[in-house]
């Protein structure tokens, strides 16, 4: 569950009651949506402001390595066109893009501290802080961000 509360610290509403196994991180986007980490069920989930499920990303309780399945997921991230950027990090090494509307586009990314690979070996003692991306990792992994530098 989702809980929002006033500048004053004053209850205001609850939202995704239920939906949620091991809630992970949560993040805003342009539009005020809310994008949900849940790790133990696999998912990736965009709810409206009044929490209504708008998209779902991963299959429930489905943790795996397939095209757009996911193995505990870390993070979501968002492009300027709307492209979804989903660190499948904590079972996977790798990251998994998507176009606006959910649809797979394609992934890279191994376990490894090579040119395209993503070193998540200490991530269990920095799991507060998500994980790292190696330098040469951000540069080379996704054609479309090399083409706009």
């Amino acid at each position: 569950m989702l809980a929002e509360y006033d500048a004053k610290g004053n209850f205001v509403q609850s939202l995704g009651a239920g939906c949620f196994s091991h809630p992970h991180g949560l993040r805003v986007d342009s539009d005020d949506n809310l994008w949900t980490i849940d790790d133990g069920n696999h998912l990736v989930l965009k709810l409206n402001p009044a929490g209504n499920v708008l998209l779902v990303l991963g299959r429930i309780k489905t943790g795996t390595e397939a095209n757009w399945l996911f193995h505990k997921p870390a993070d979501v991230a968002f492009a300027r066109n709307g492209d979804i950027y989903v660190a499948d990090g904590y079972g996977n090494s790798r990251v998994v893009k998507f176009d606006r509307y959910g649809n797979y586009i394609n992934s890279w990314g191994k376990f490894g501290a090579g040119s395209g690979e993503f070193d998540f070996a200490s991530r269990r003692r920095r799991r507060q802080s998500g994980p790292r991306i190696s330098r040469r990792s951000r540069k080379s992994a996704d054609p479309d961000l090399r083409r706009r530098r």
